[in-house]
């Protein structure tokens, strides 16, 4: 699970960060077999779920 990093004072983890990619580049391979490009990937536009399992893309407003 990860922790929300505002709760704690630490860095994510090597393990952590790489979830945290996976995730993150399995979203947009779903994003691009549905026909959408995001075109604003960036750390504002990601959000933790709610059990804190893996990071959510946001923020369509620029996509196509």
């Amino acid at each position: 699970m990860i922790k929300k990093r505002r709760d704690i004072e630490q860095p994510y983890t090597e393990k952590e960060i790489t979830y945290i990619l996976k995730t993150i580049c399995e979203g947009l391979c779903d994003l691009k077999k549905a026909g959408i490009c995001h075109r604003d990937i960036k750390s504002a536009n990601l959000i933790l779920n709610s059990k804190g399992t893996k990071f959510l893309i946001t923020d369509f407003g620029i996509s196509k």
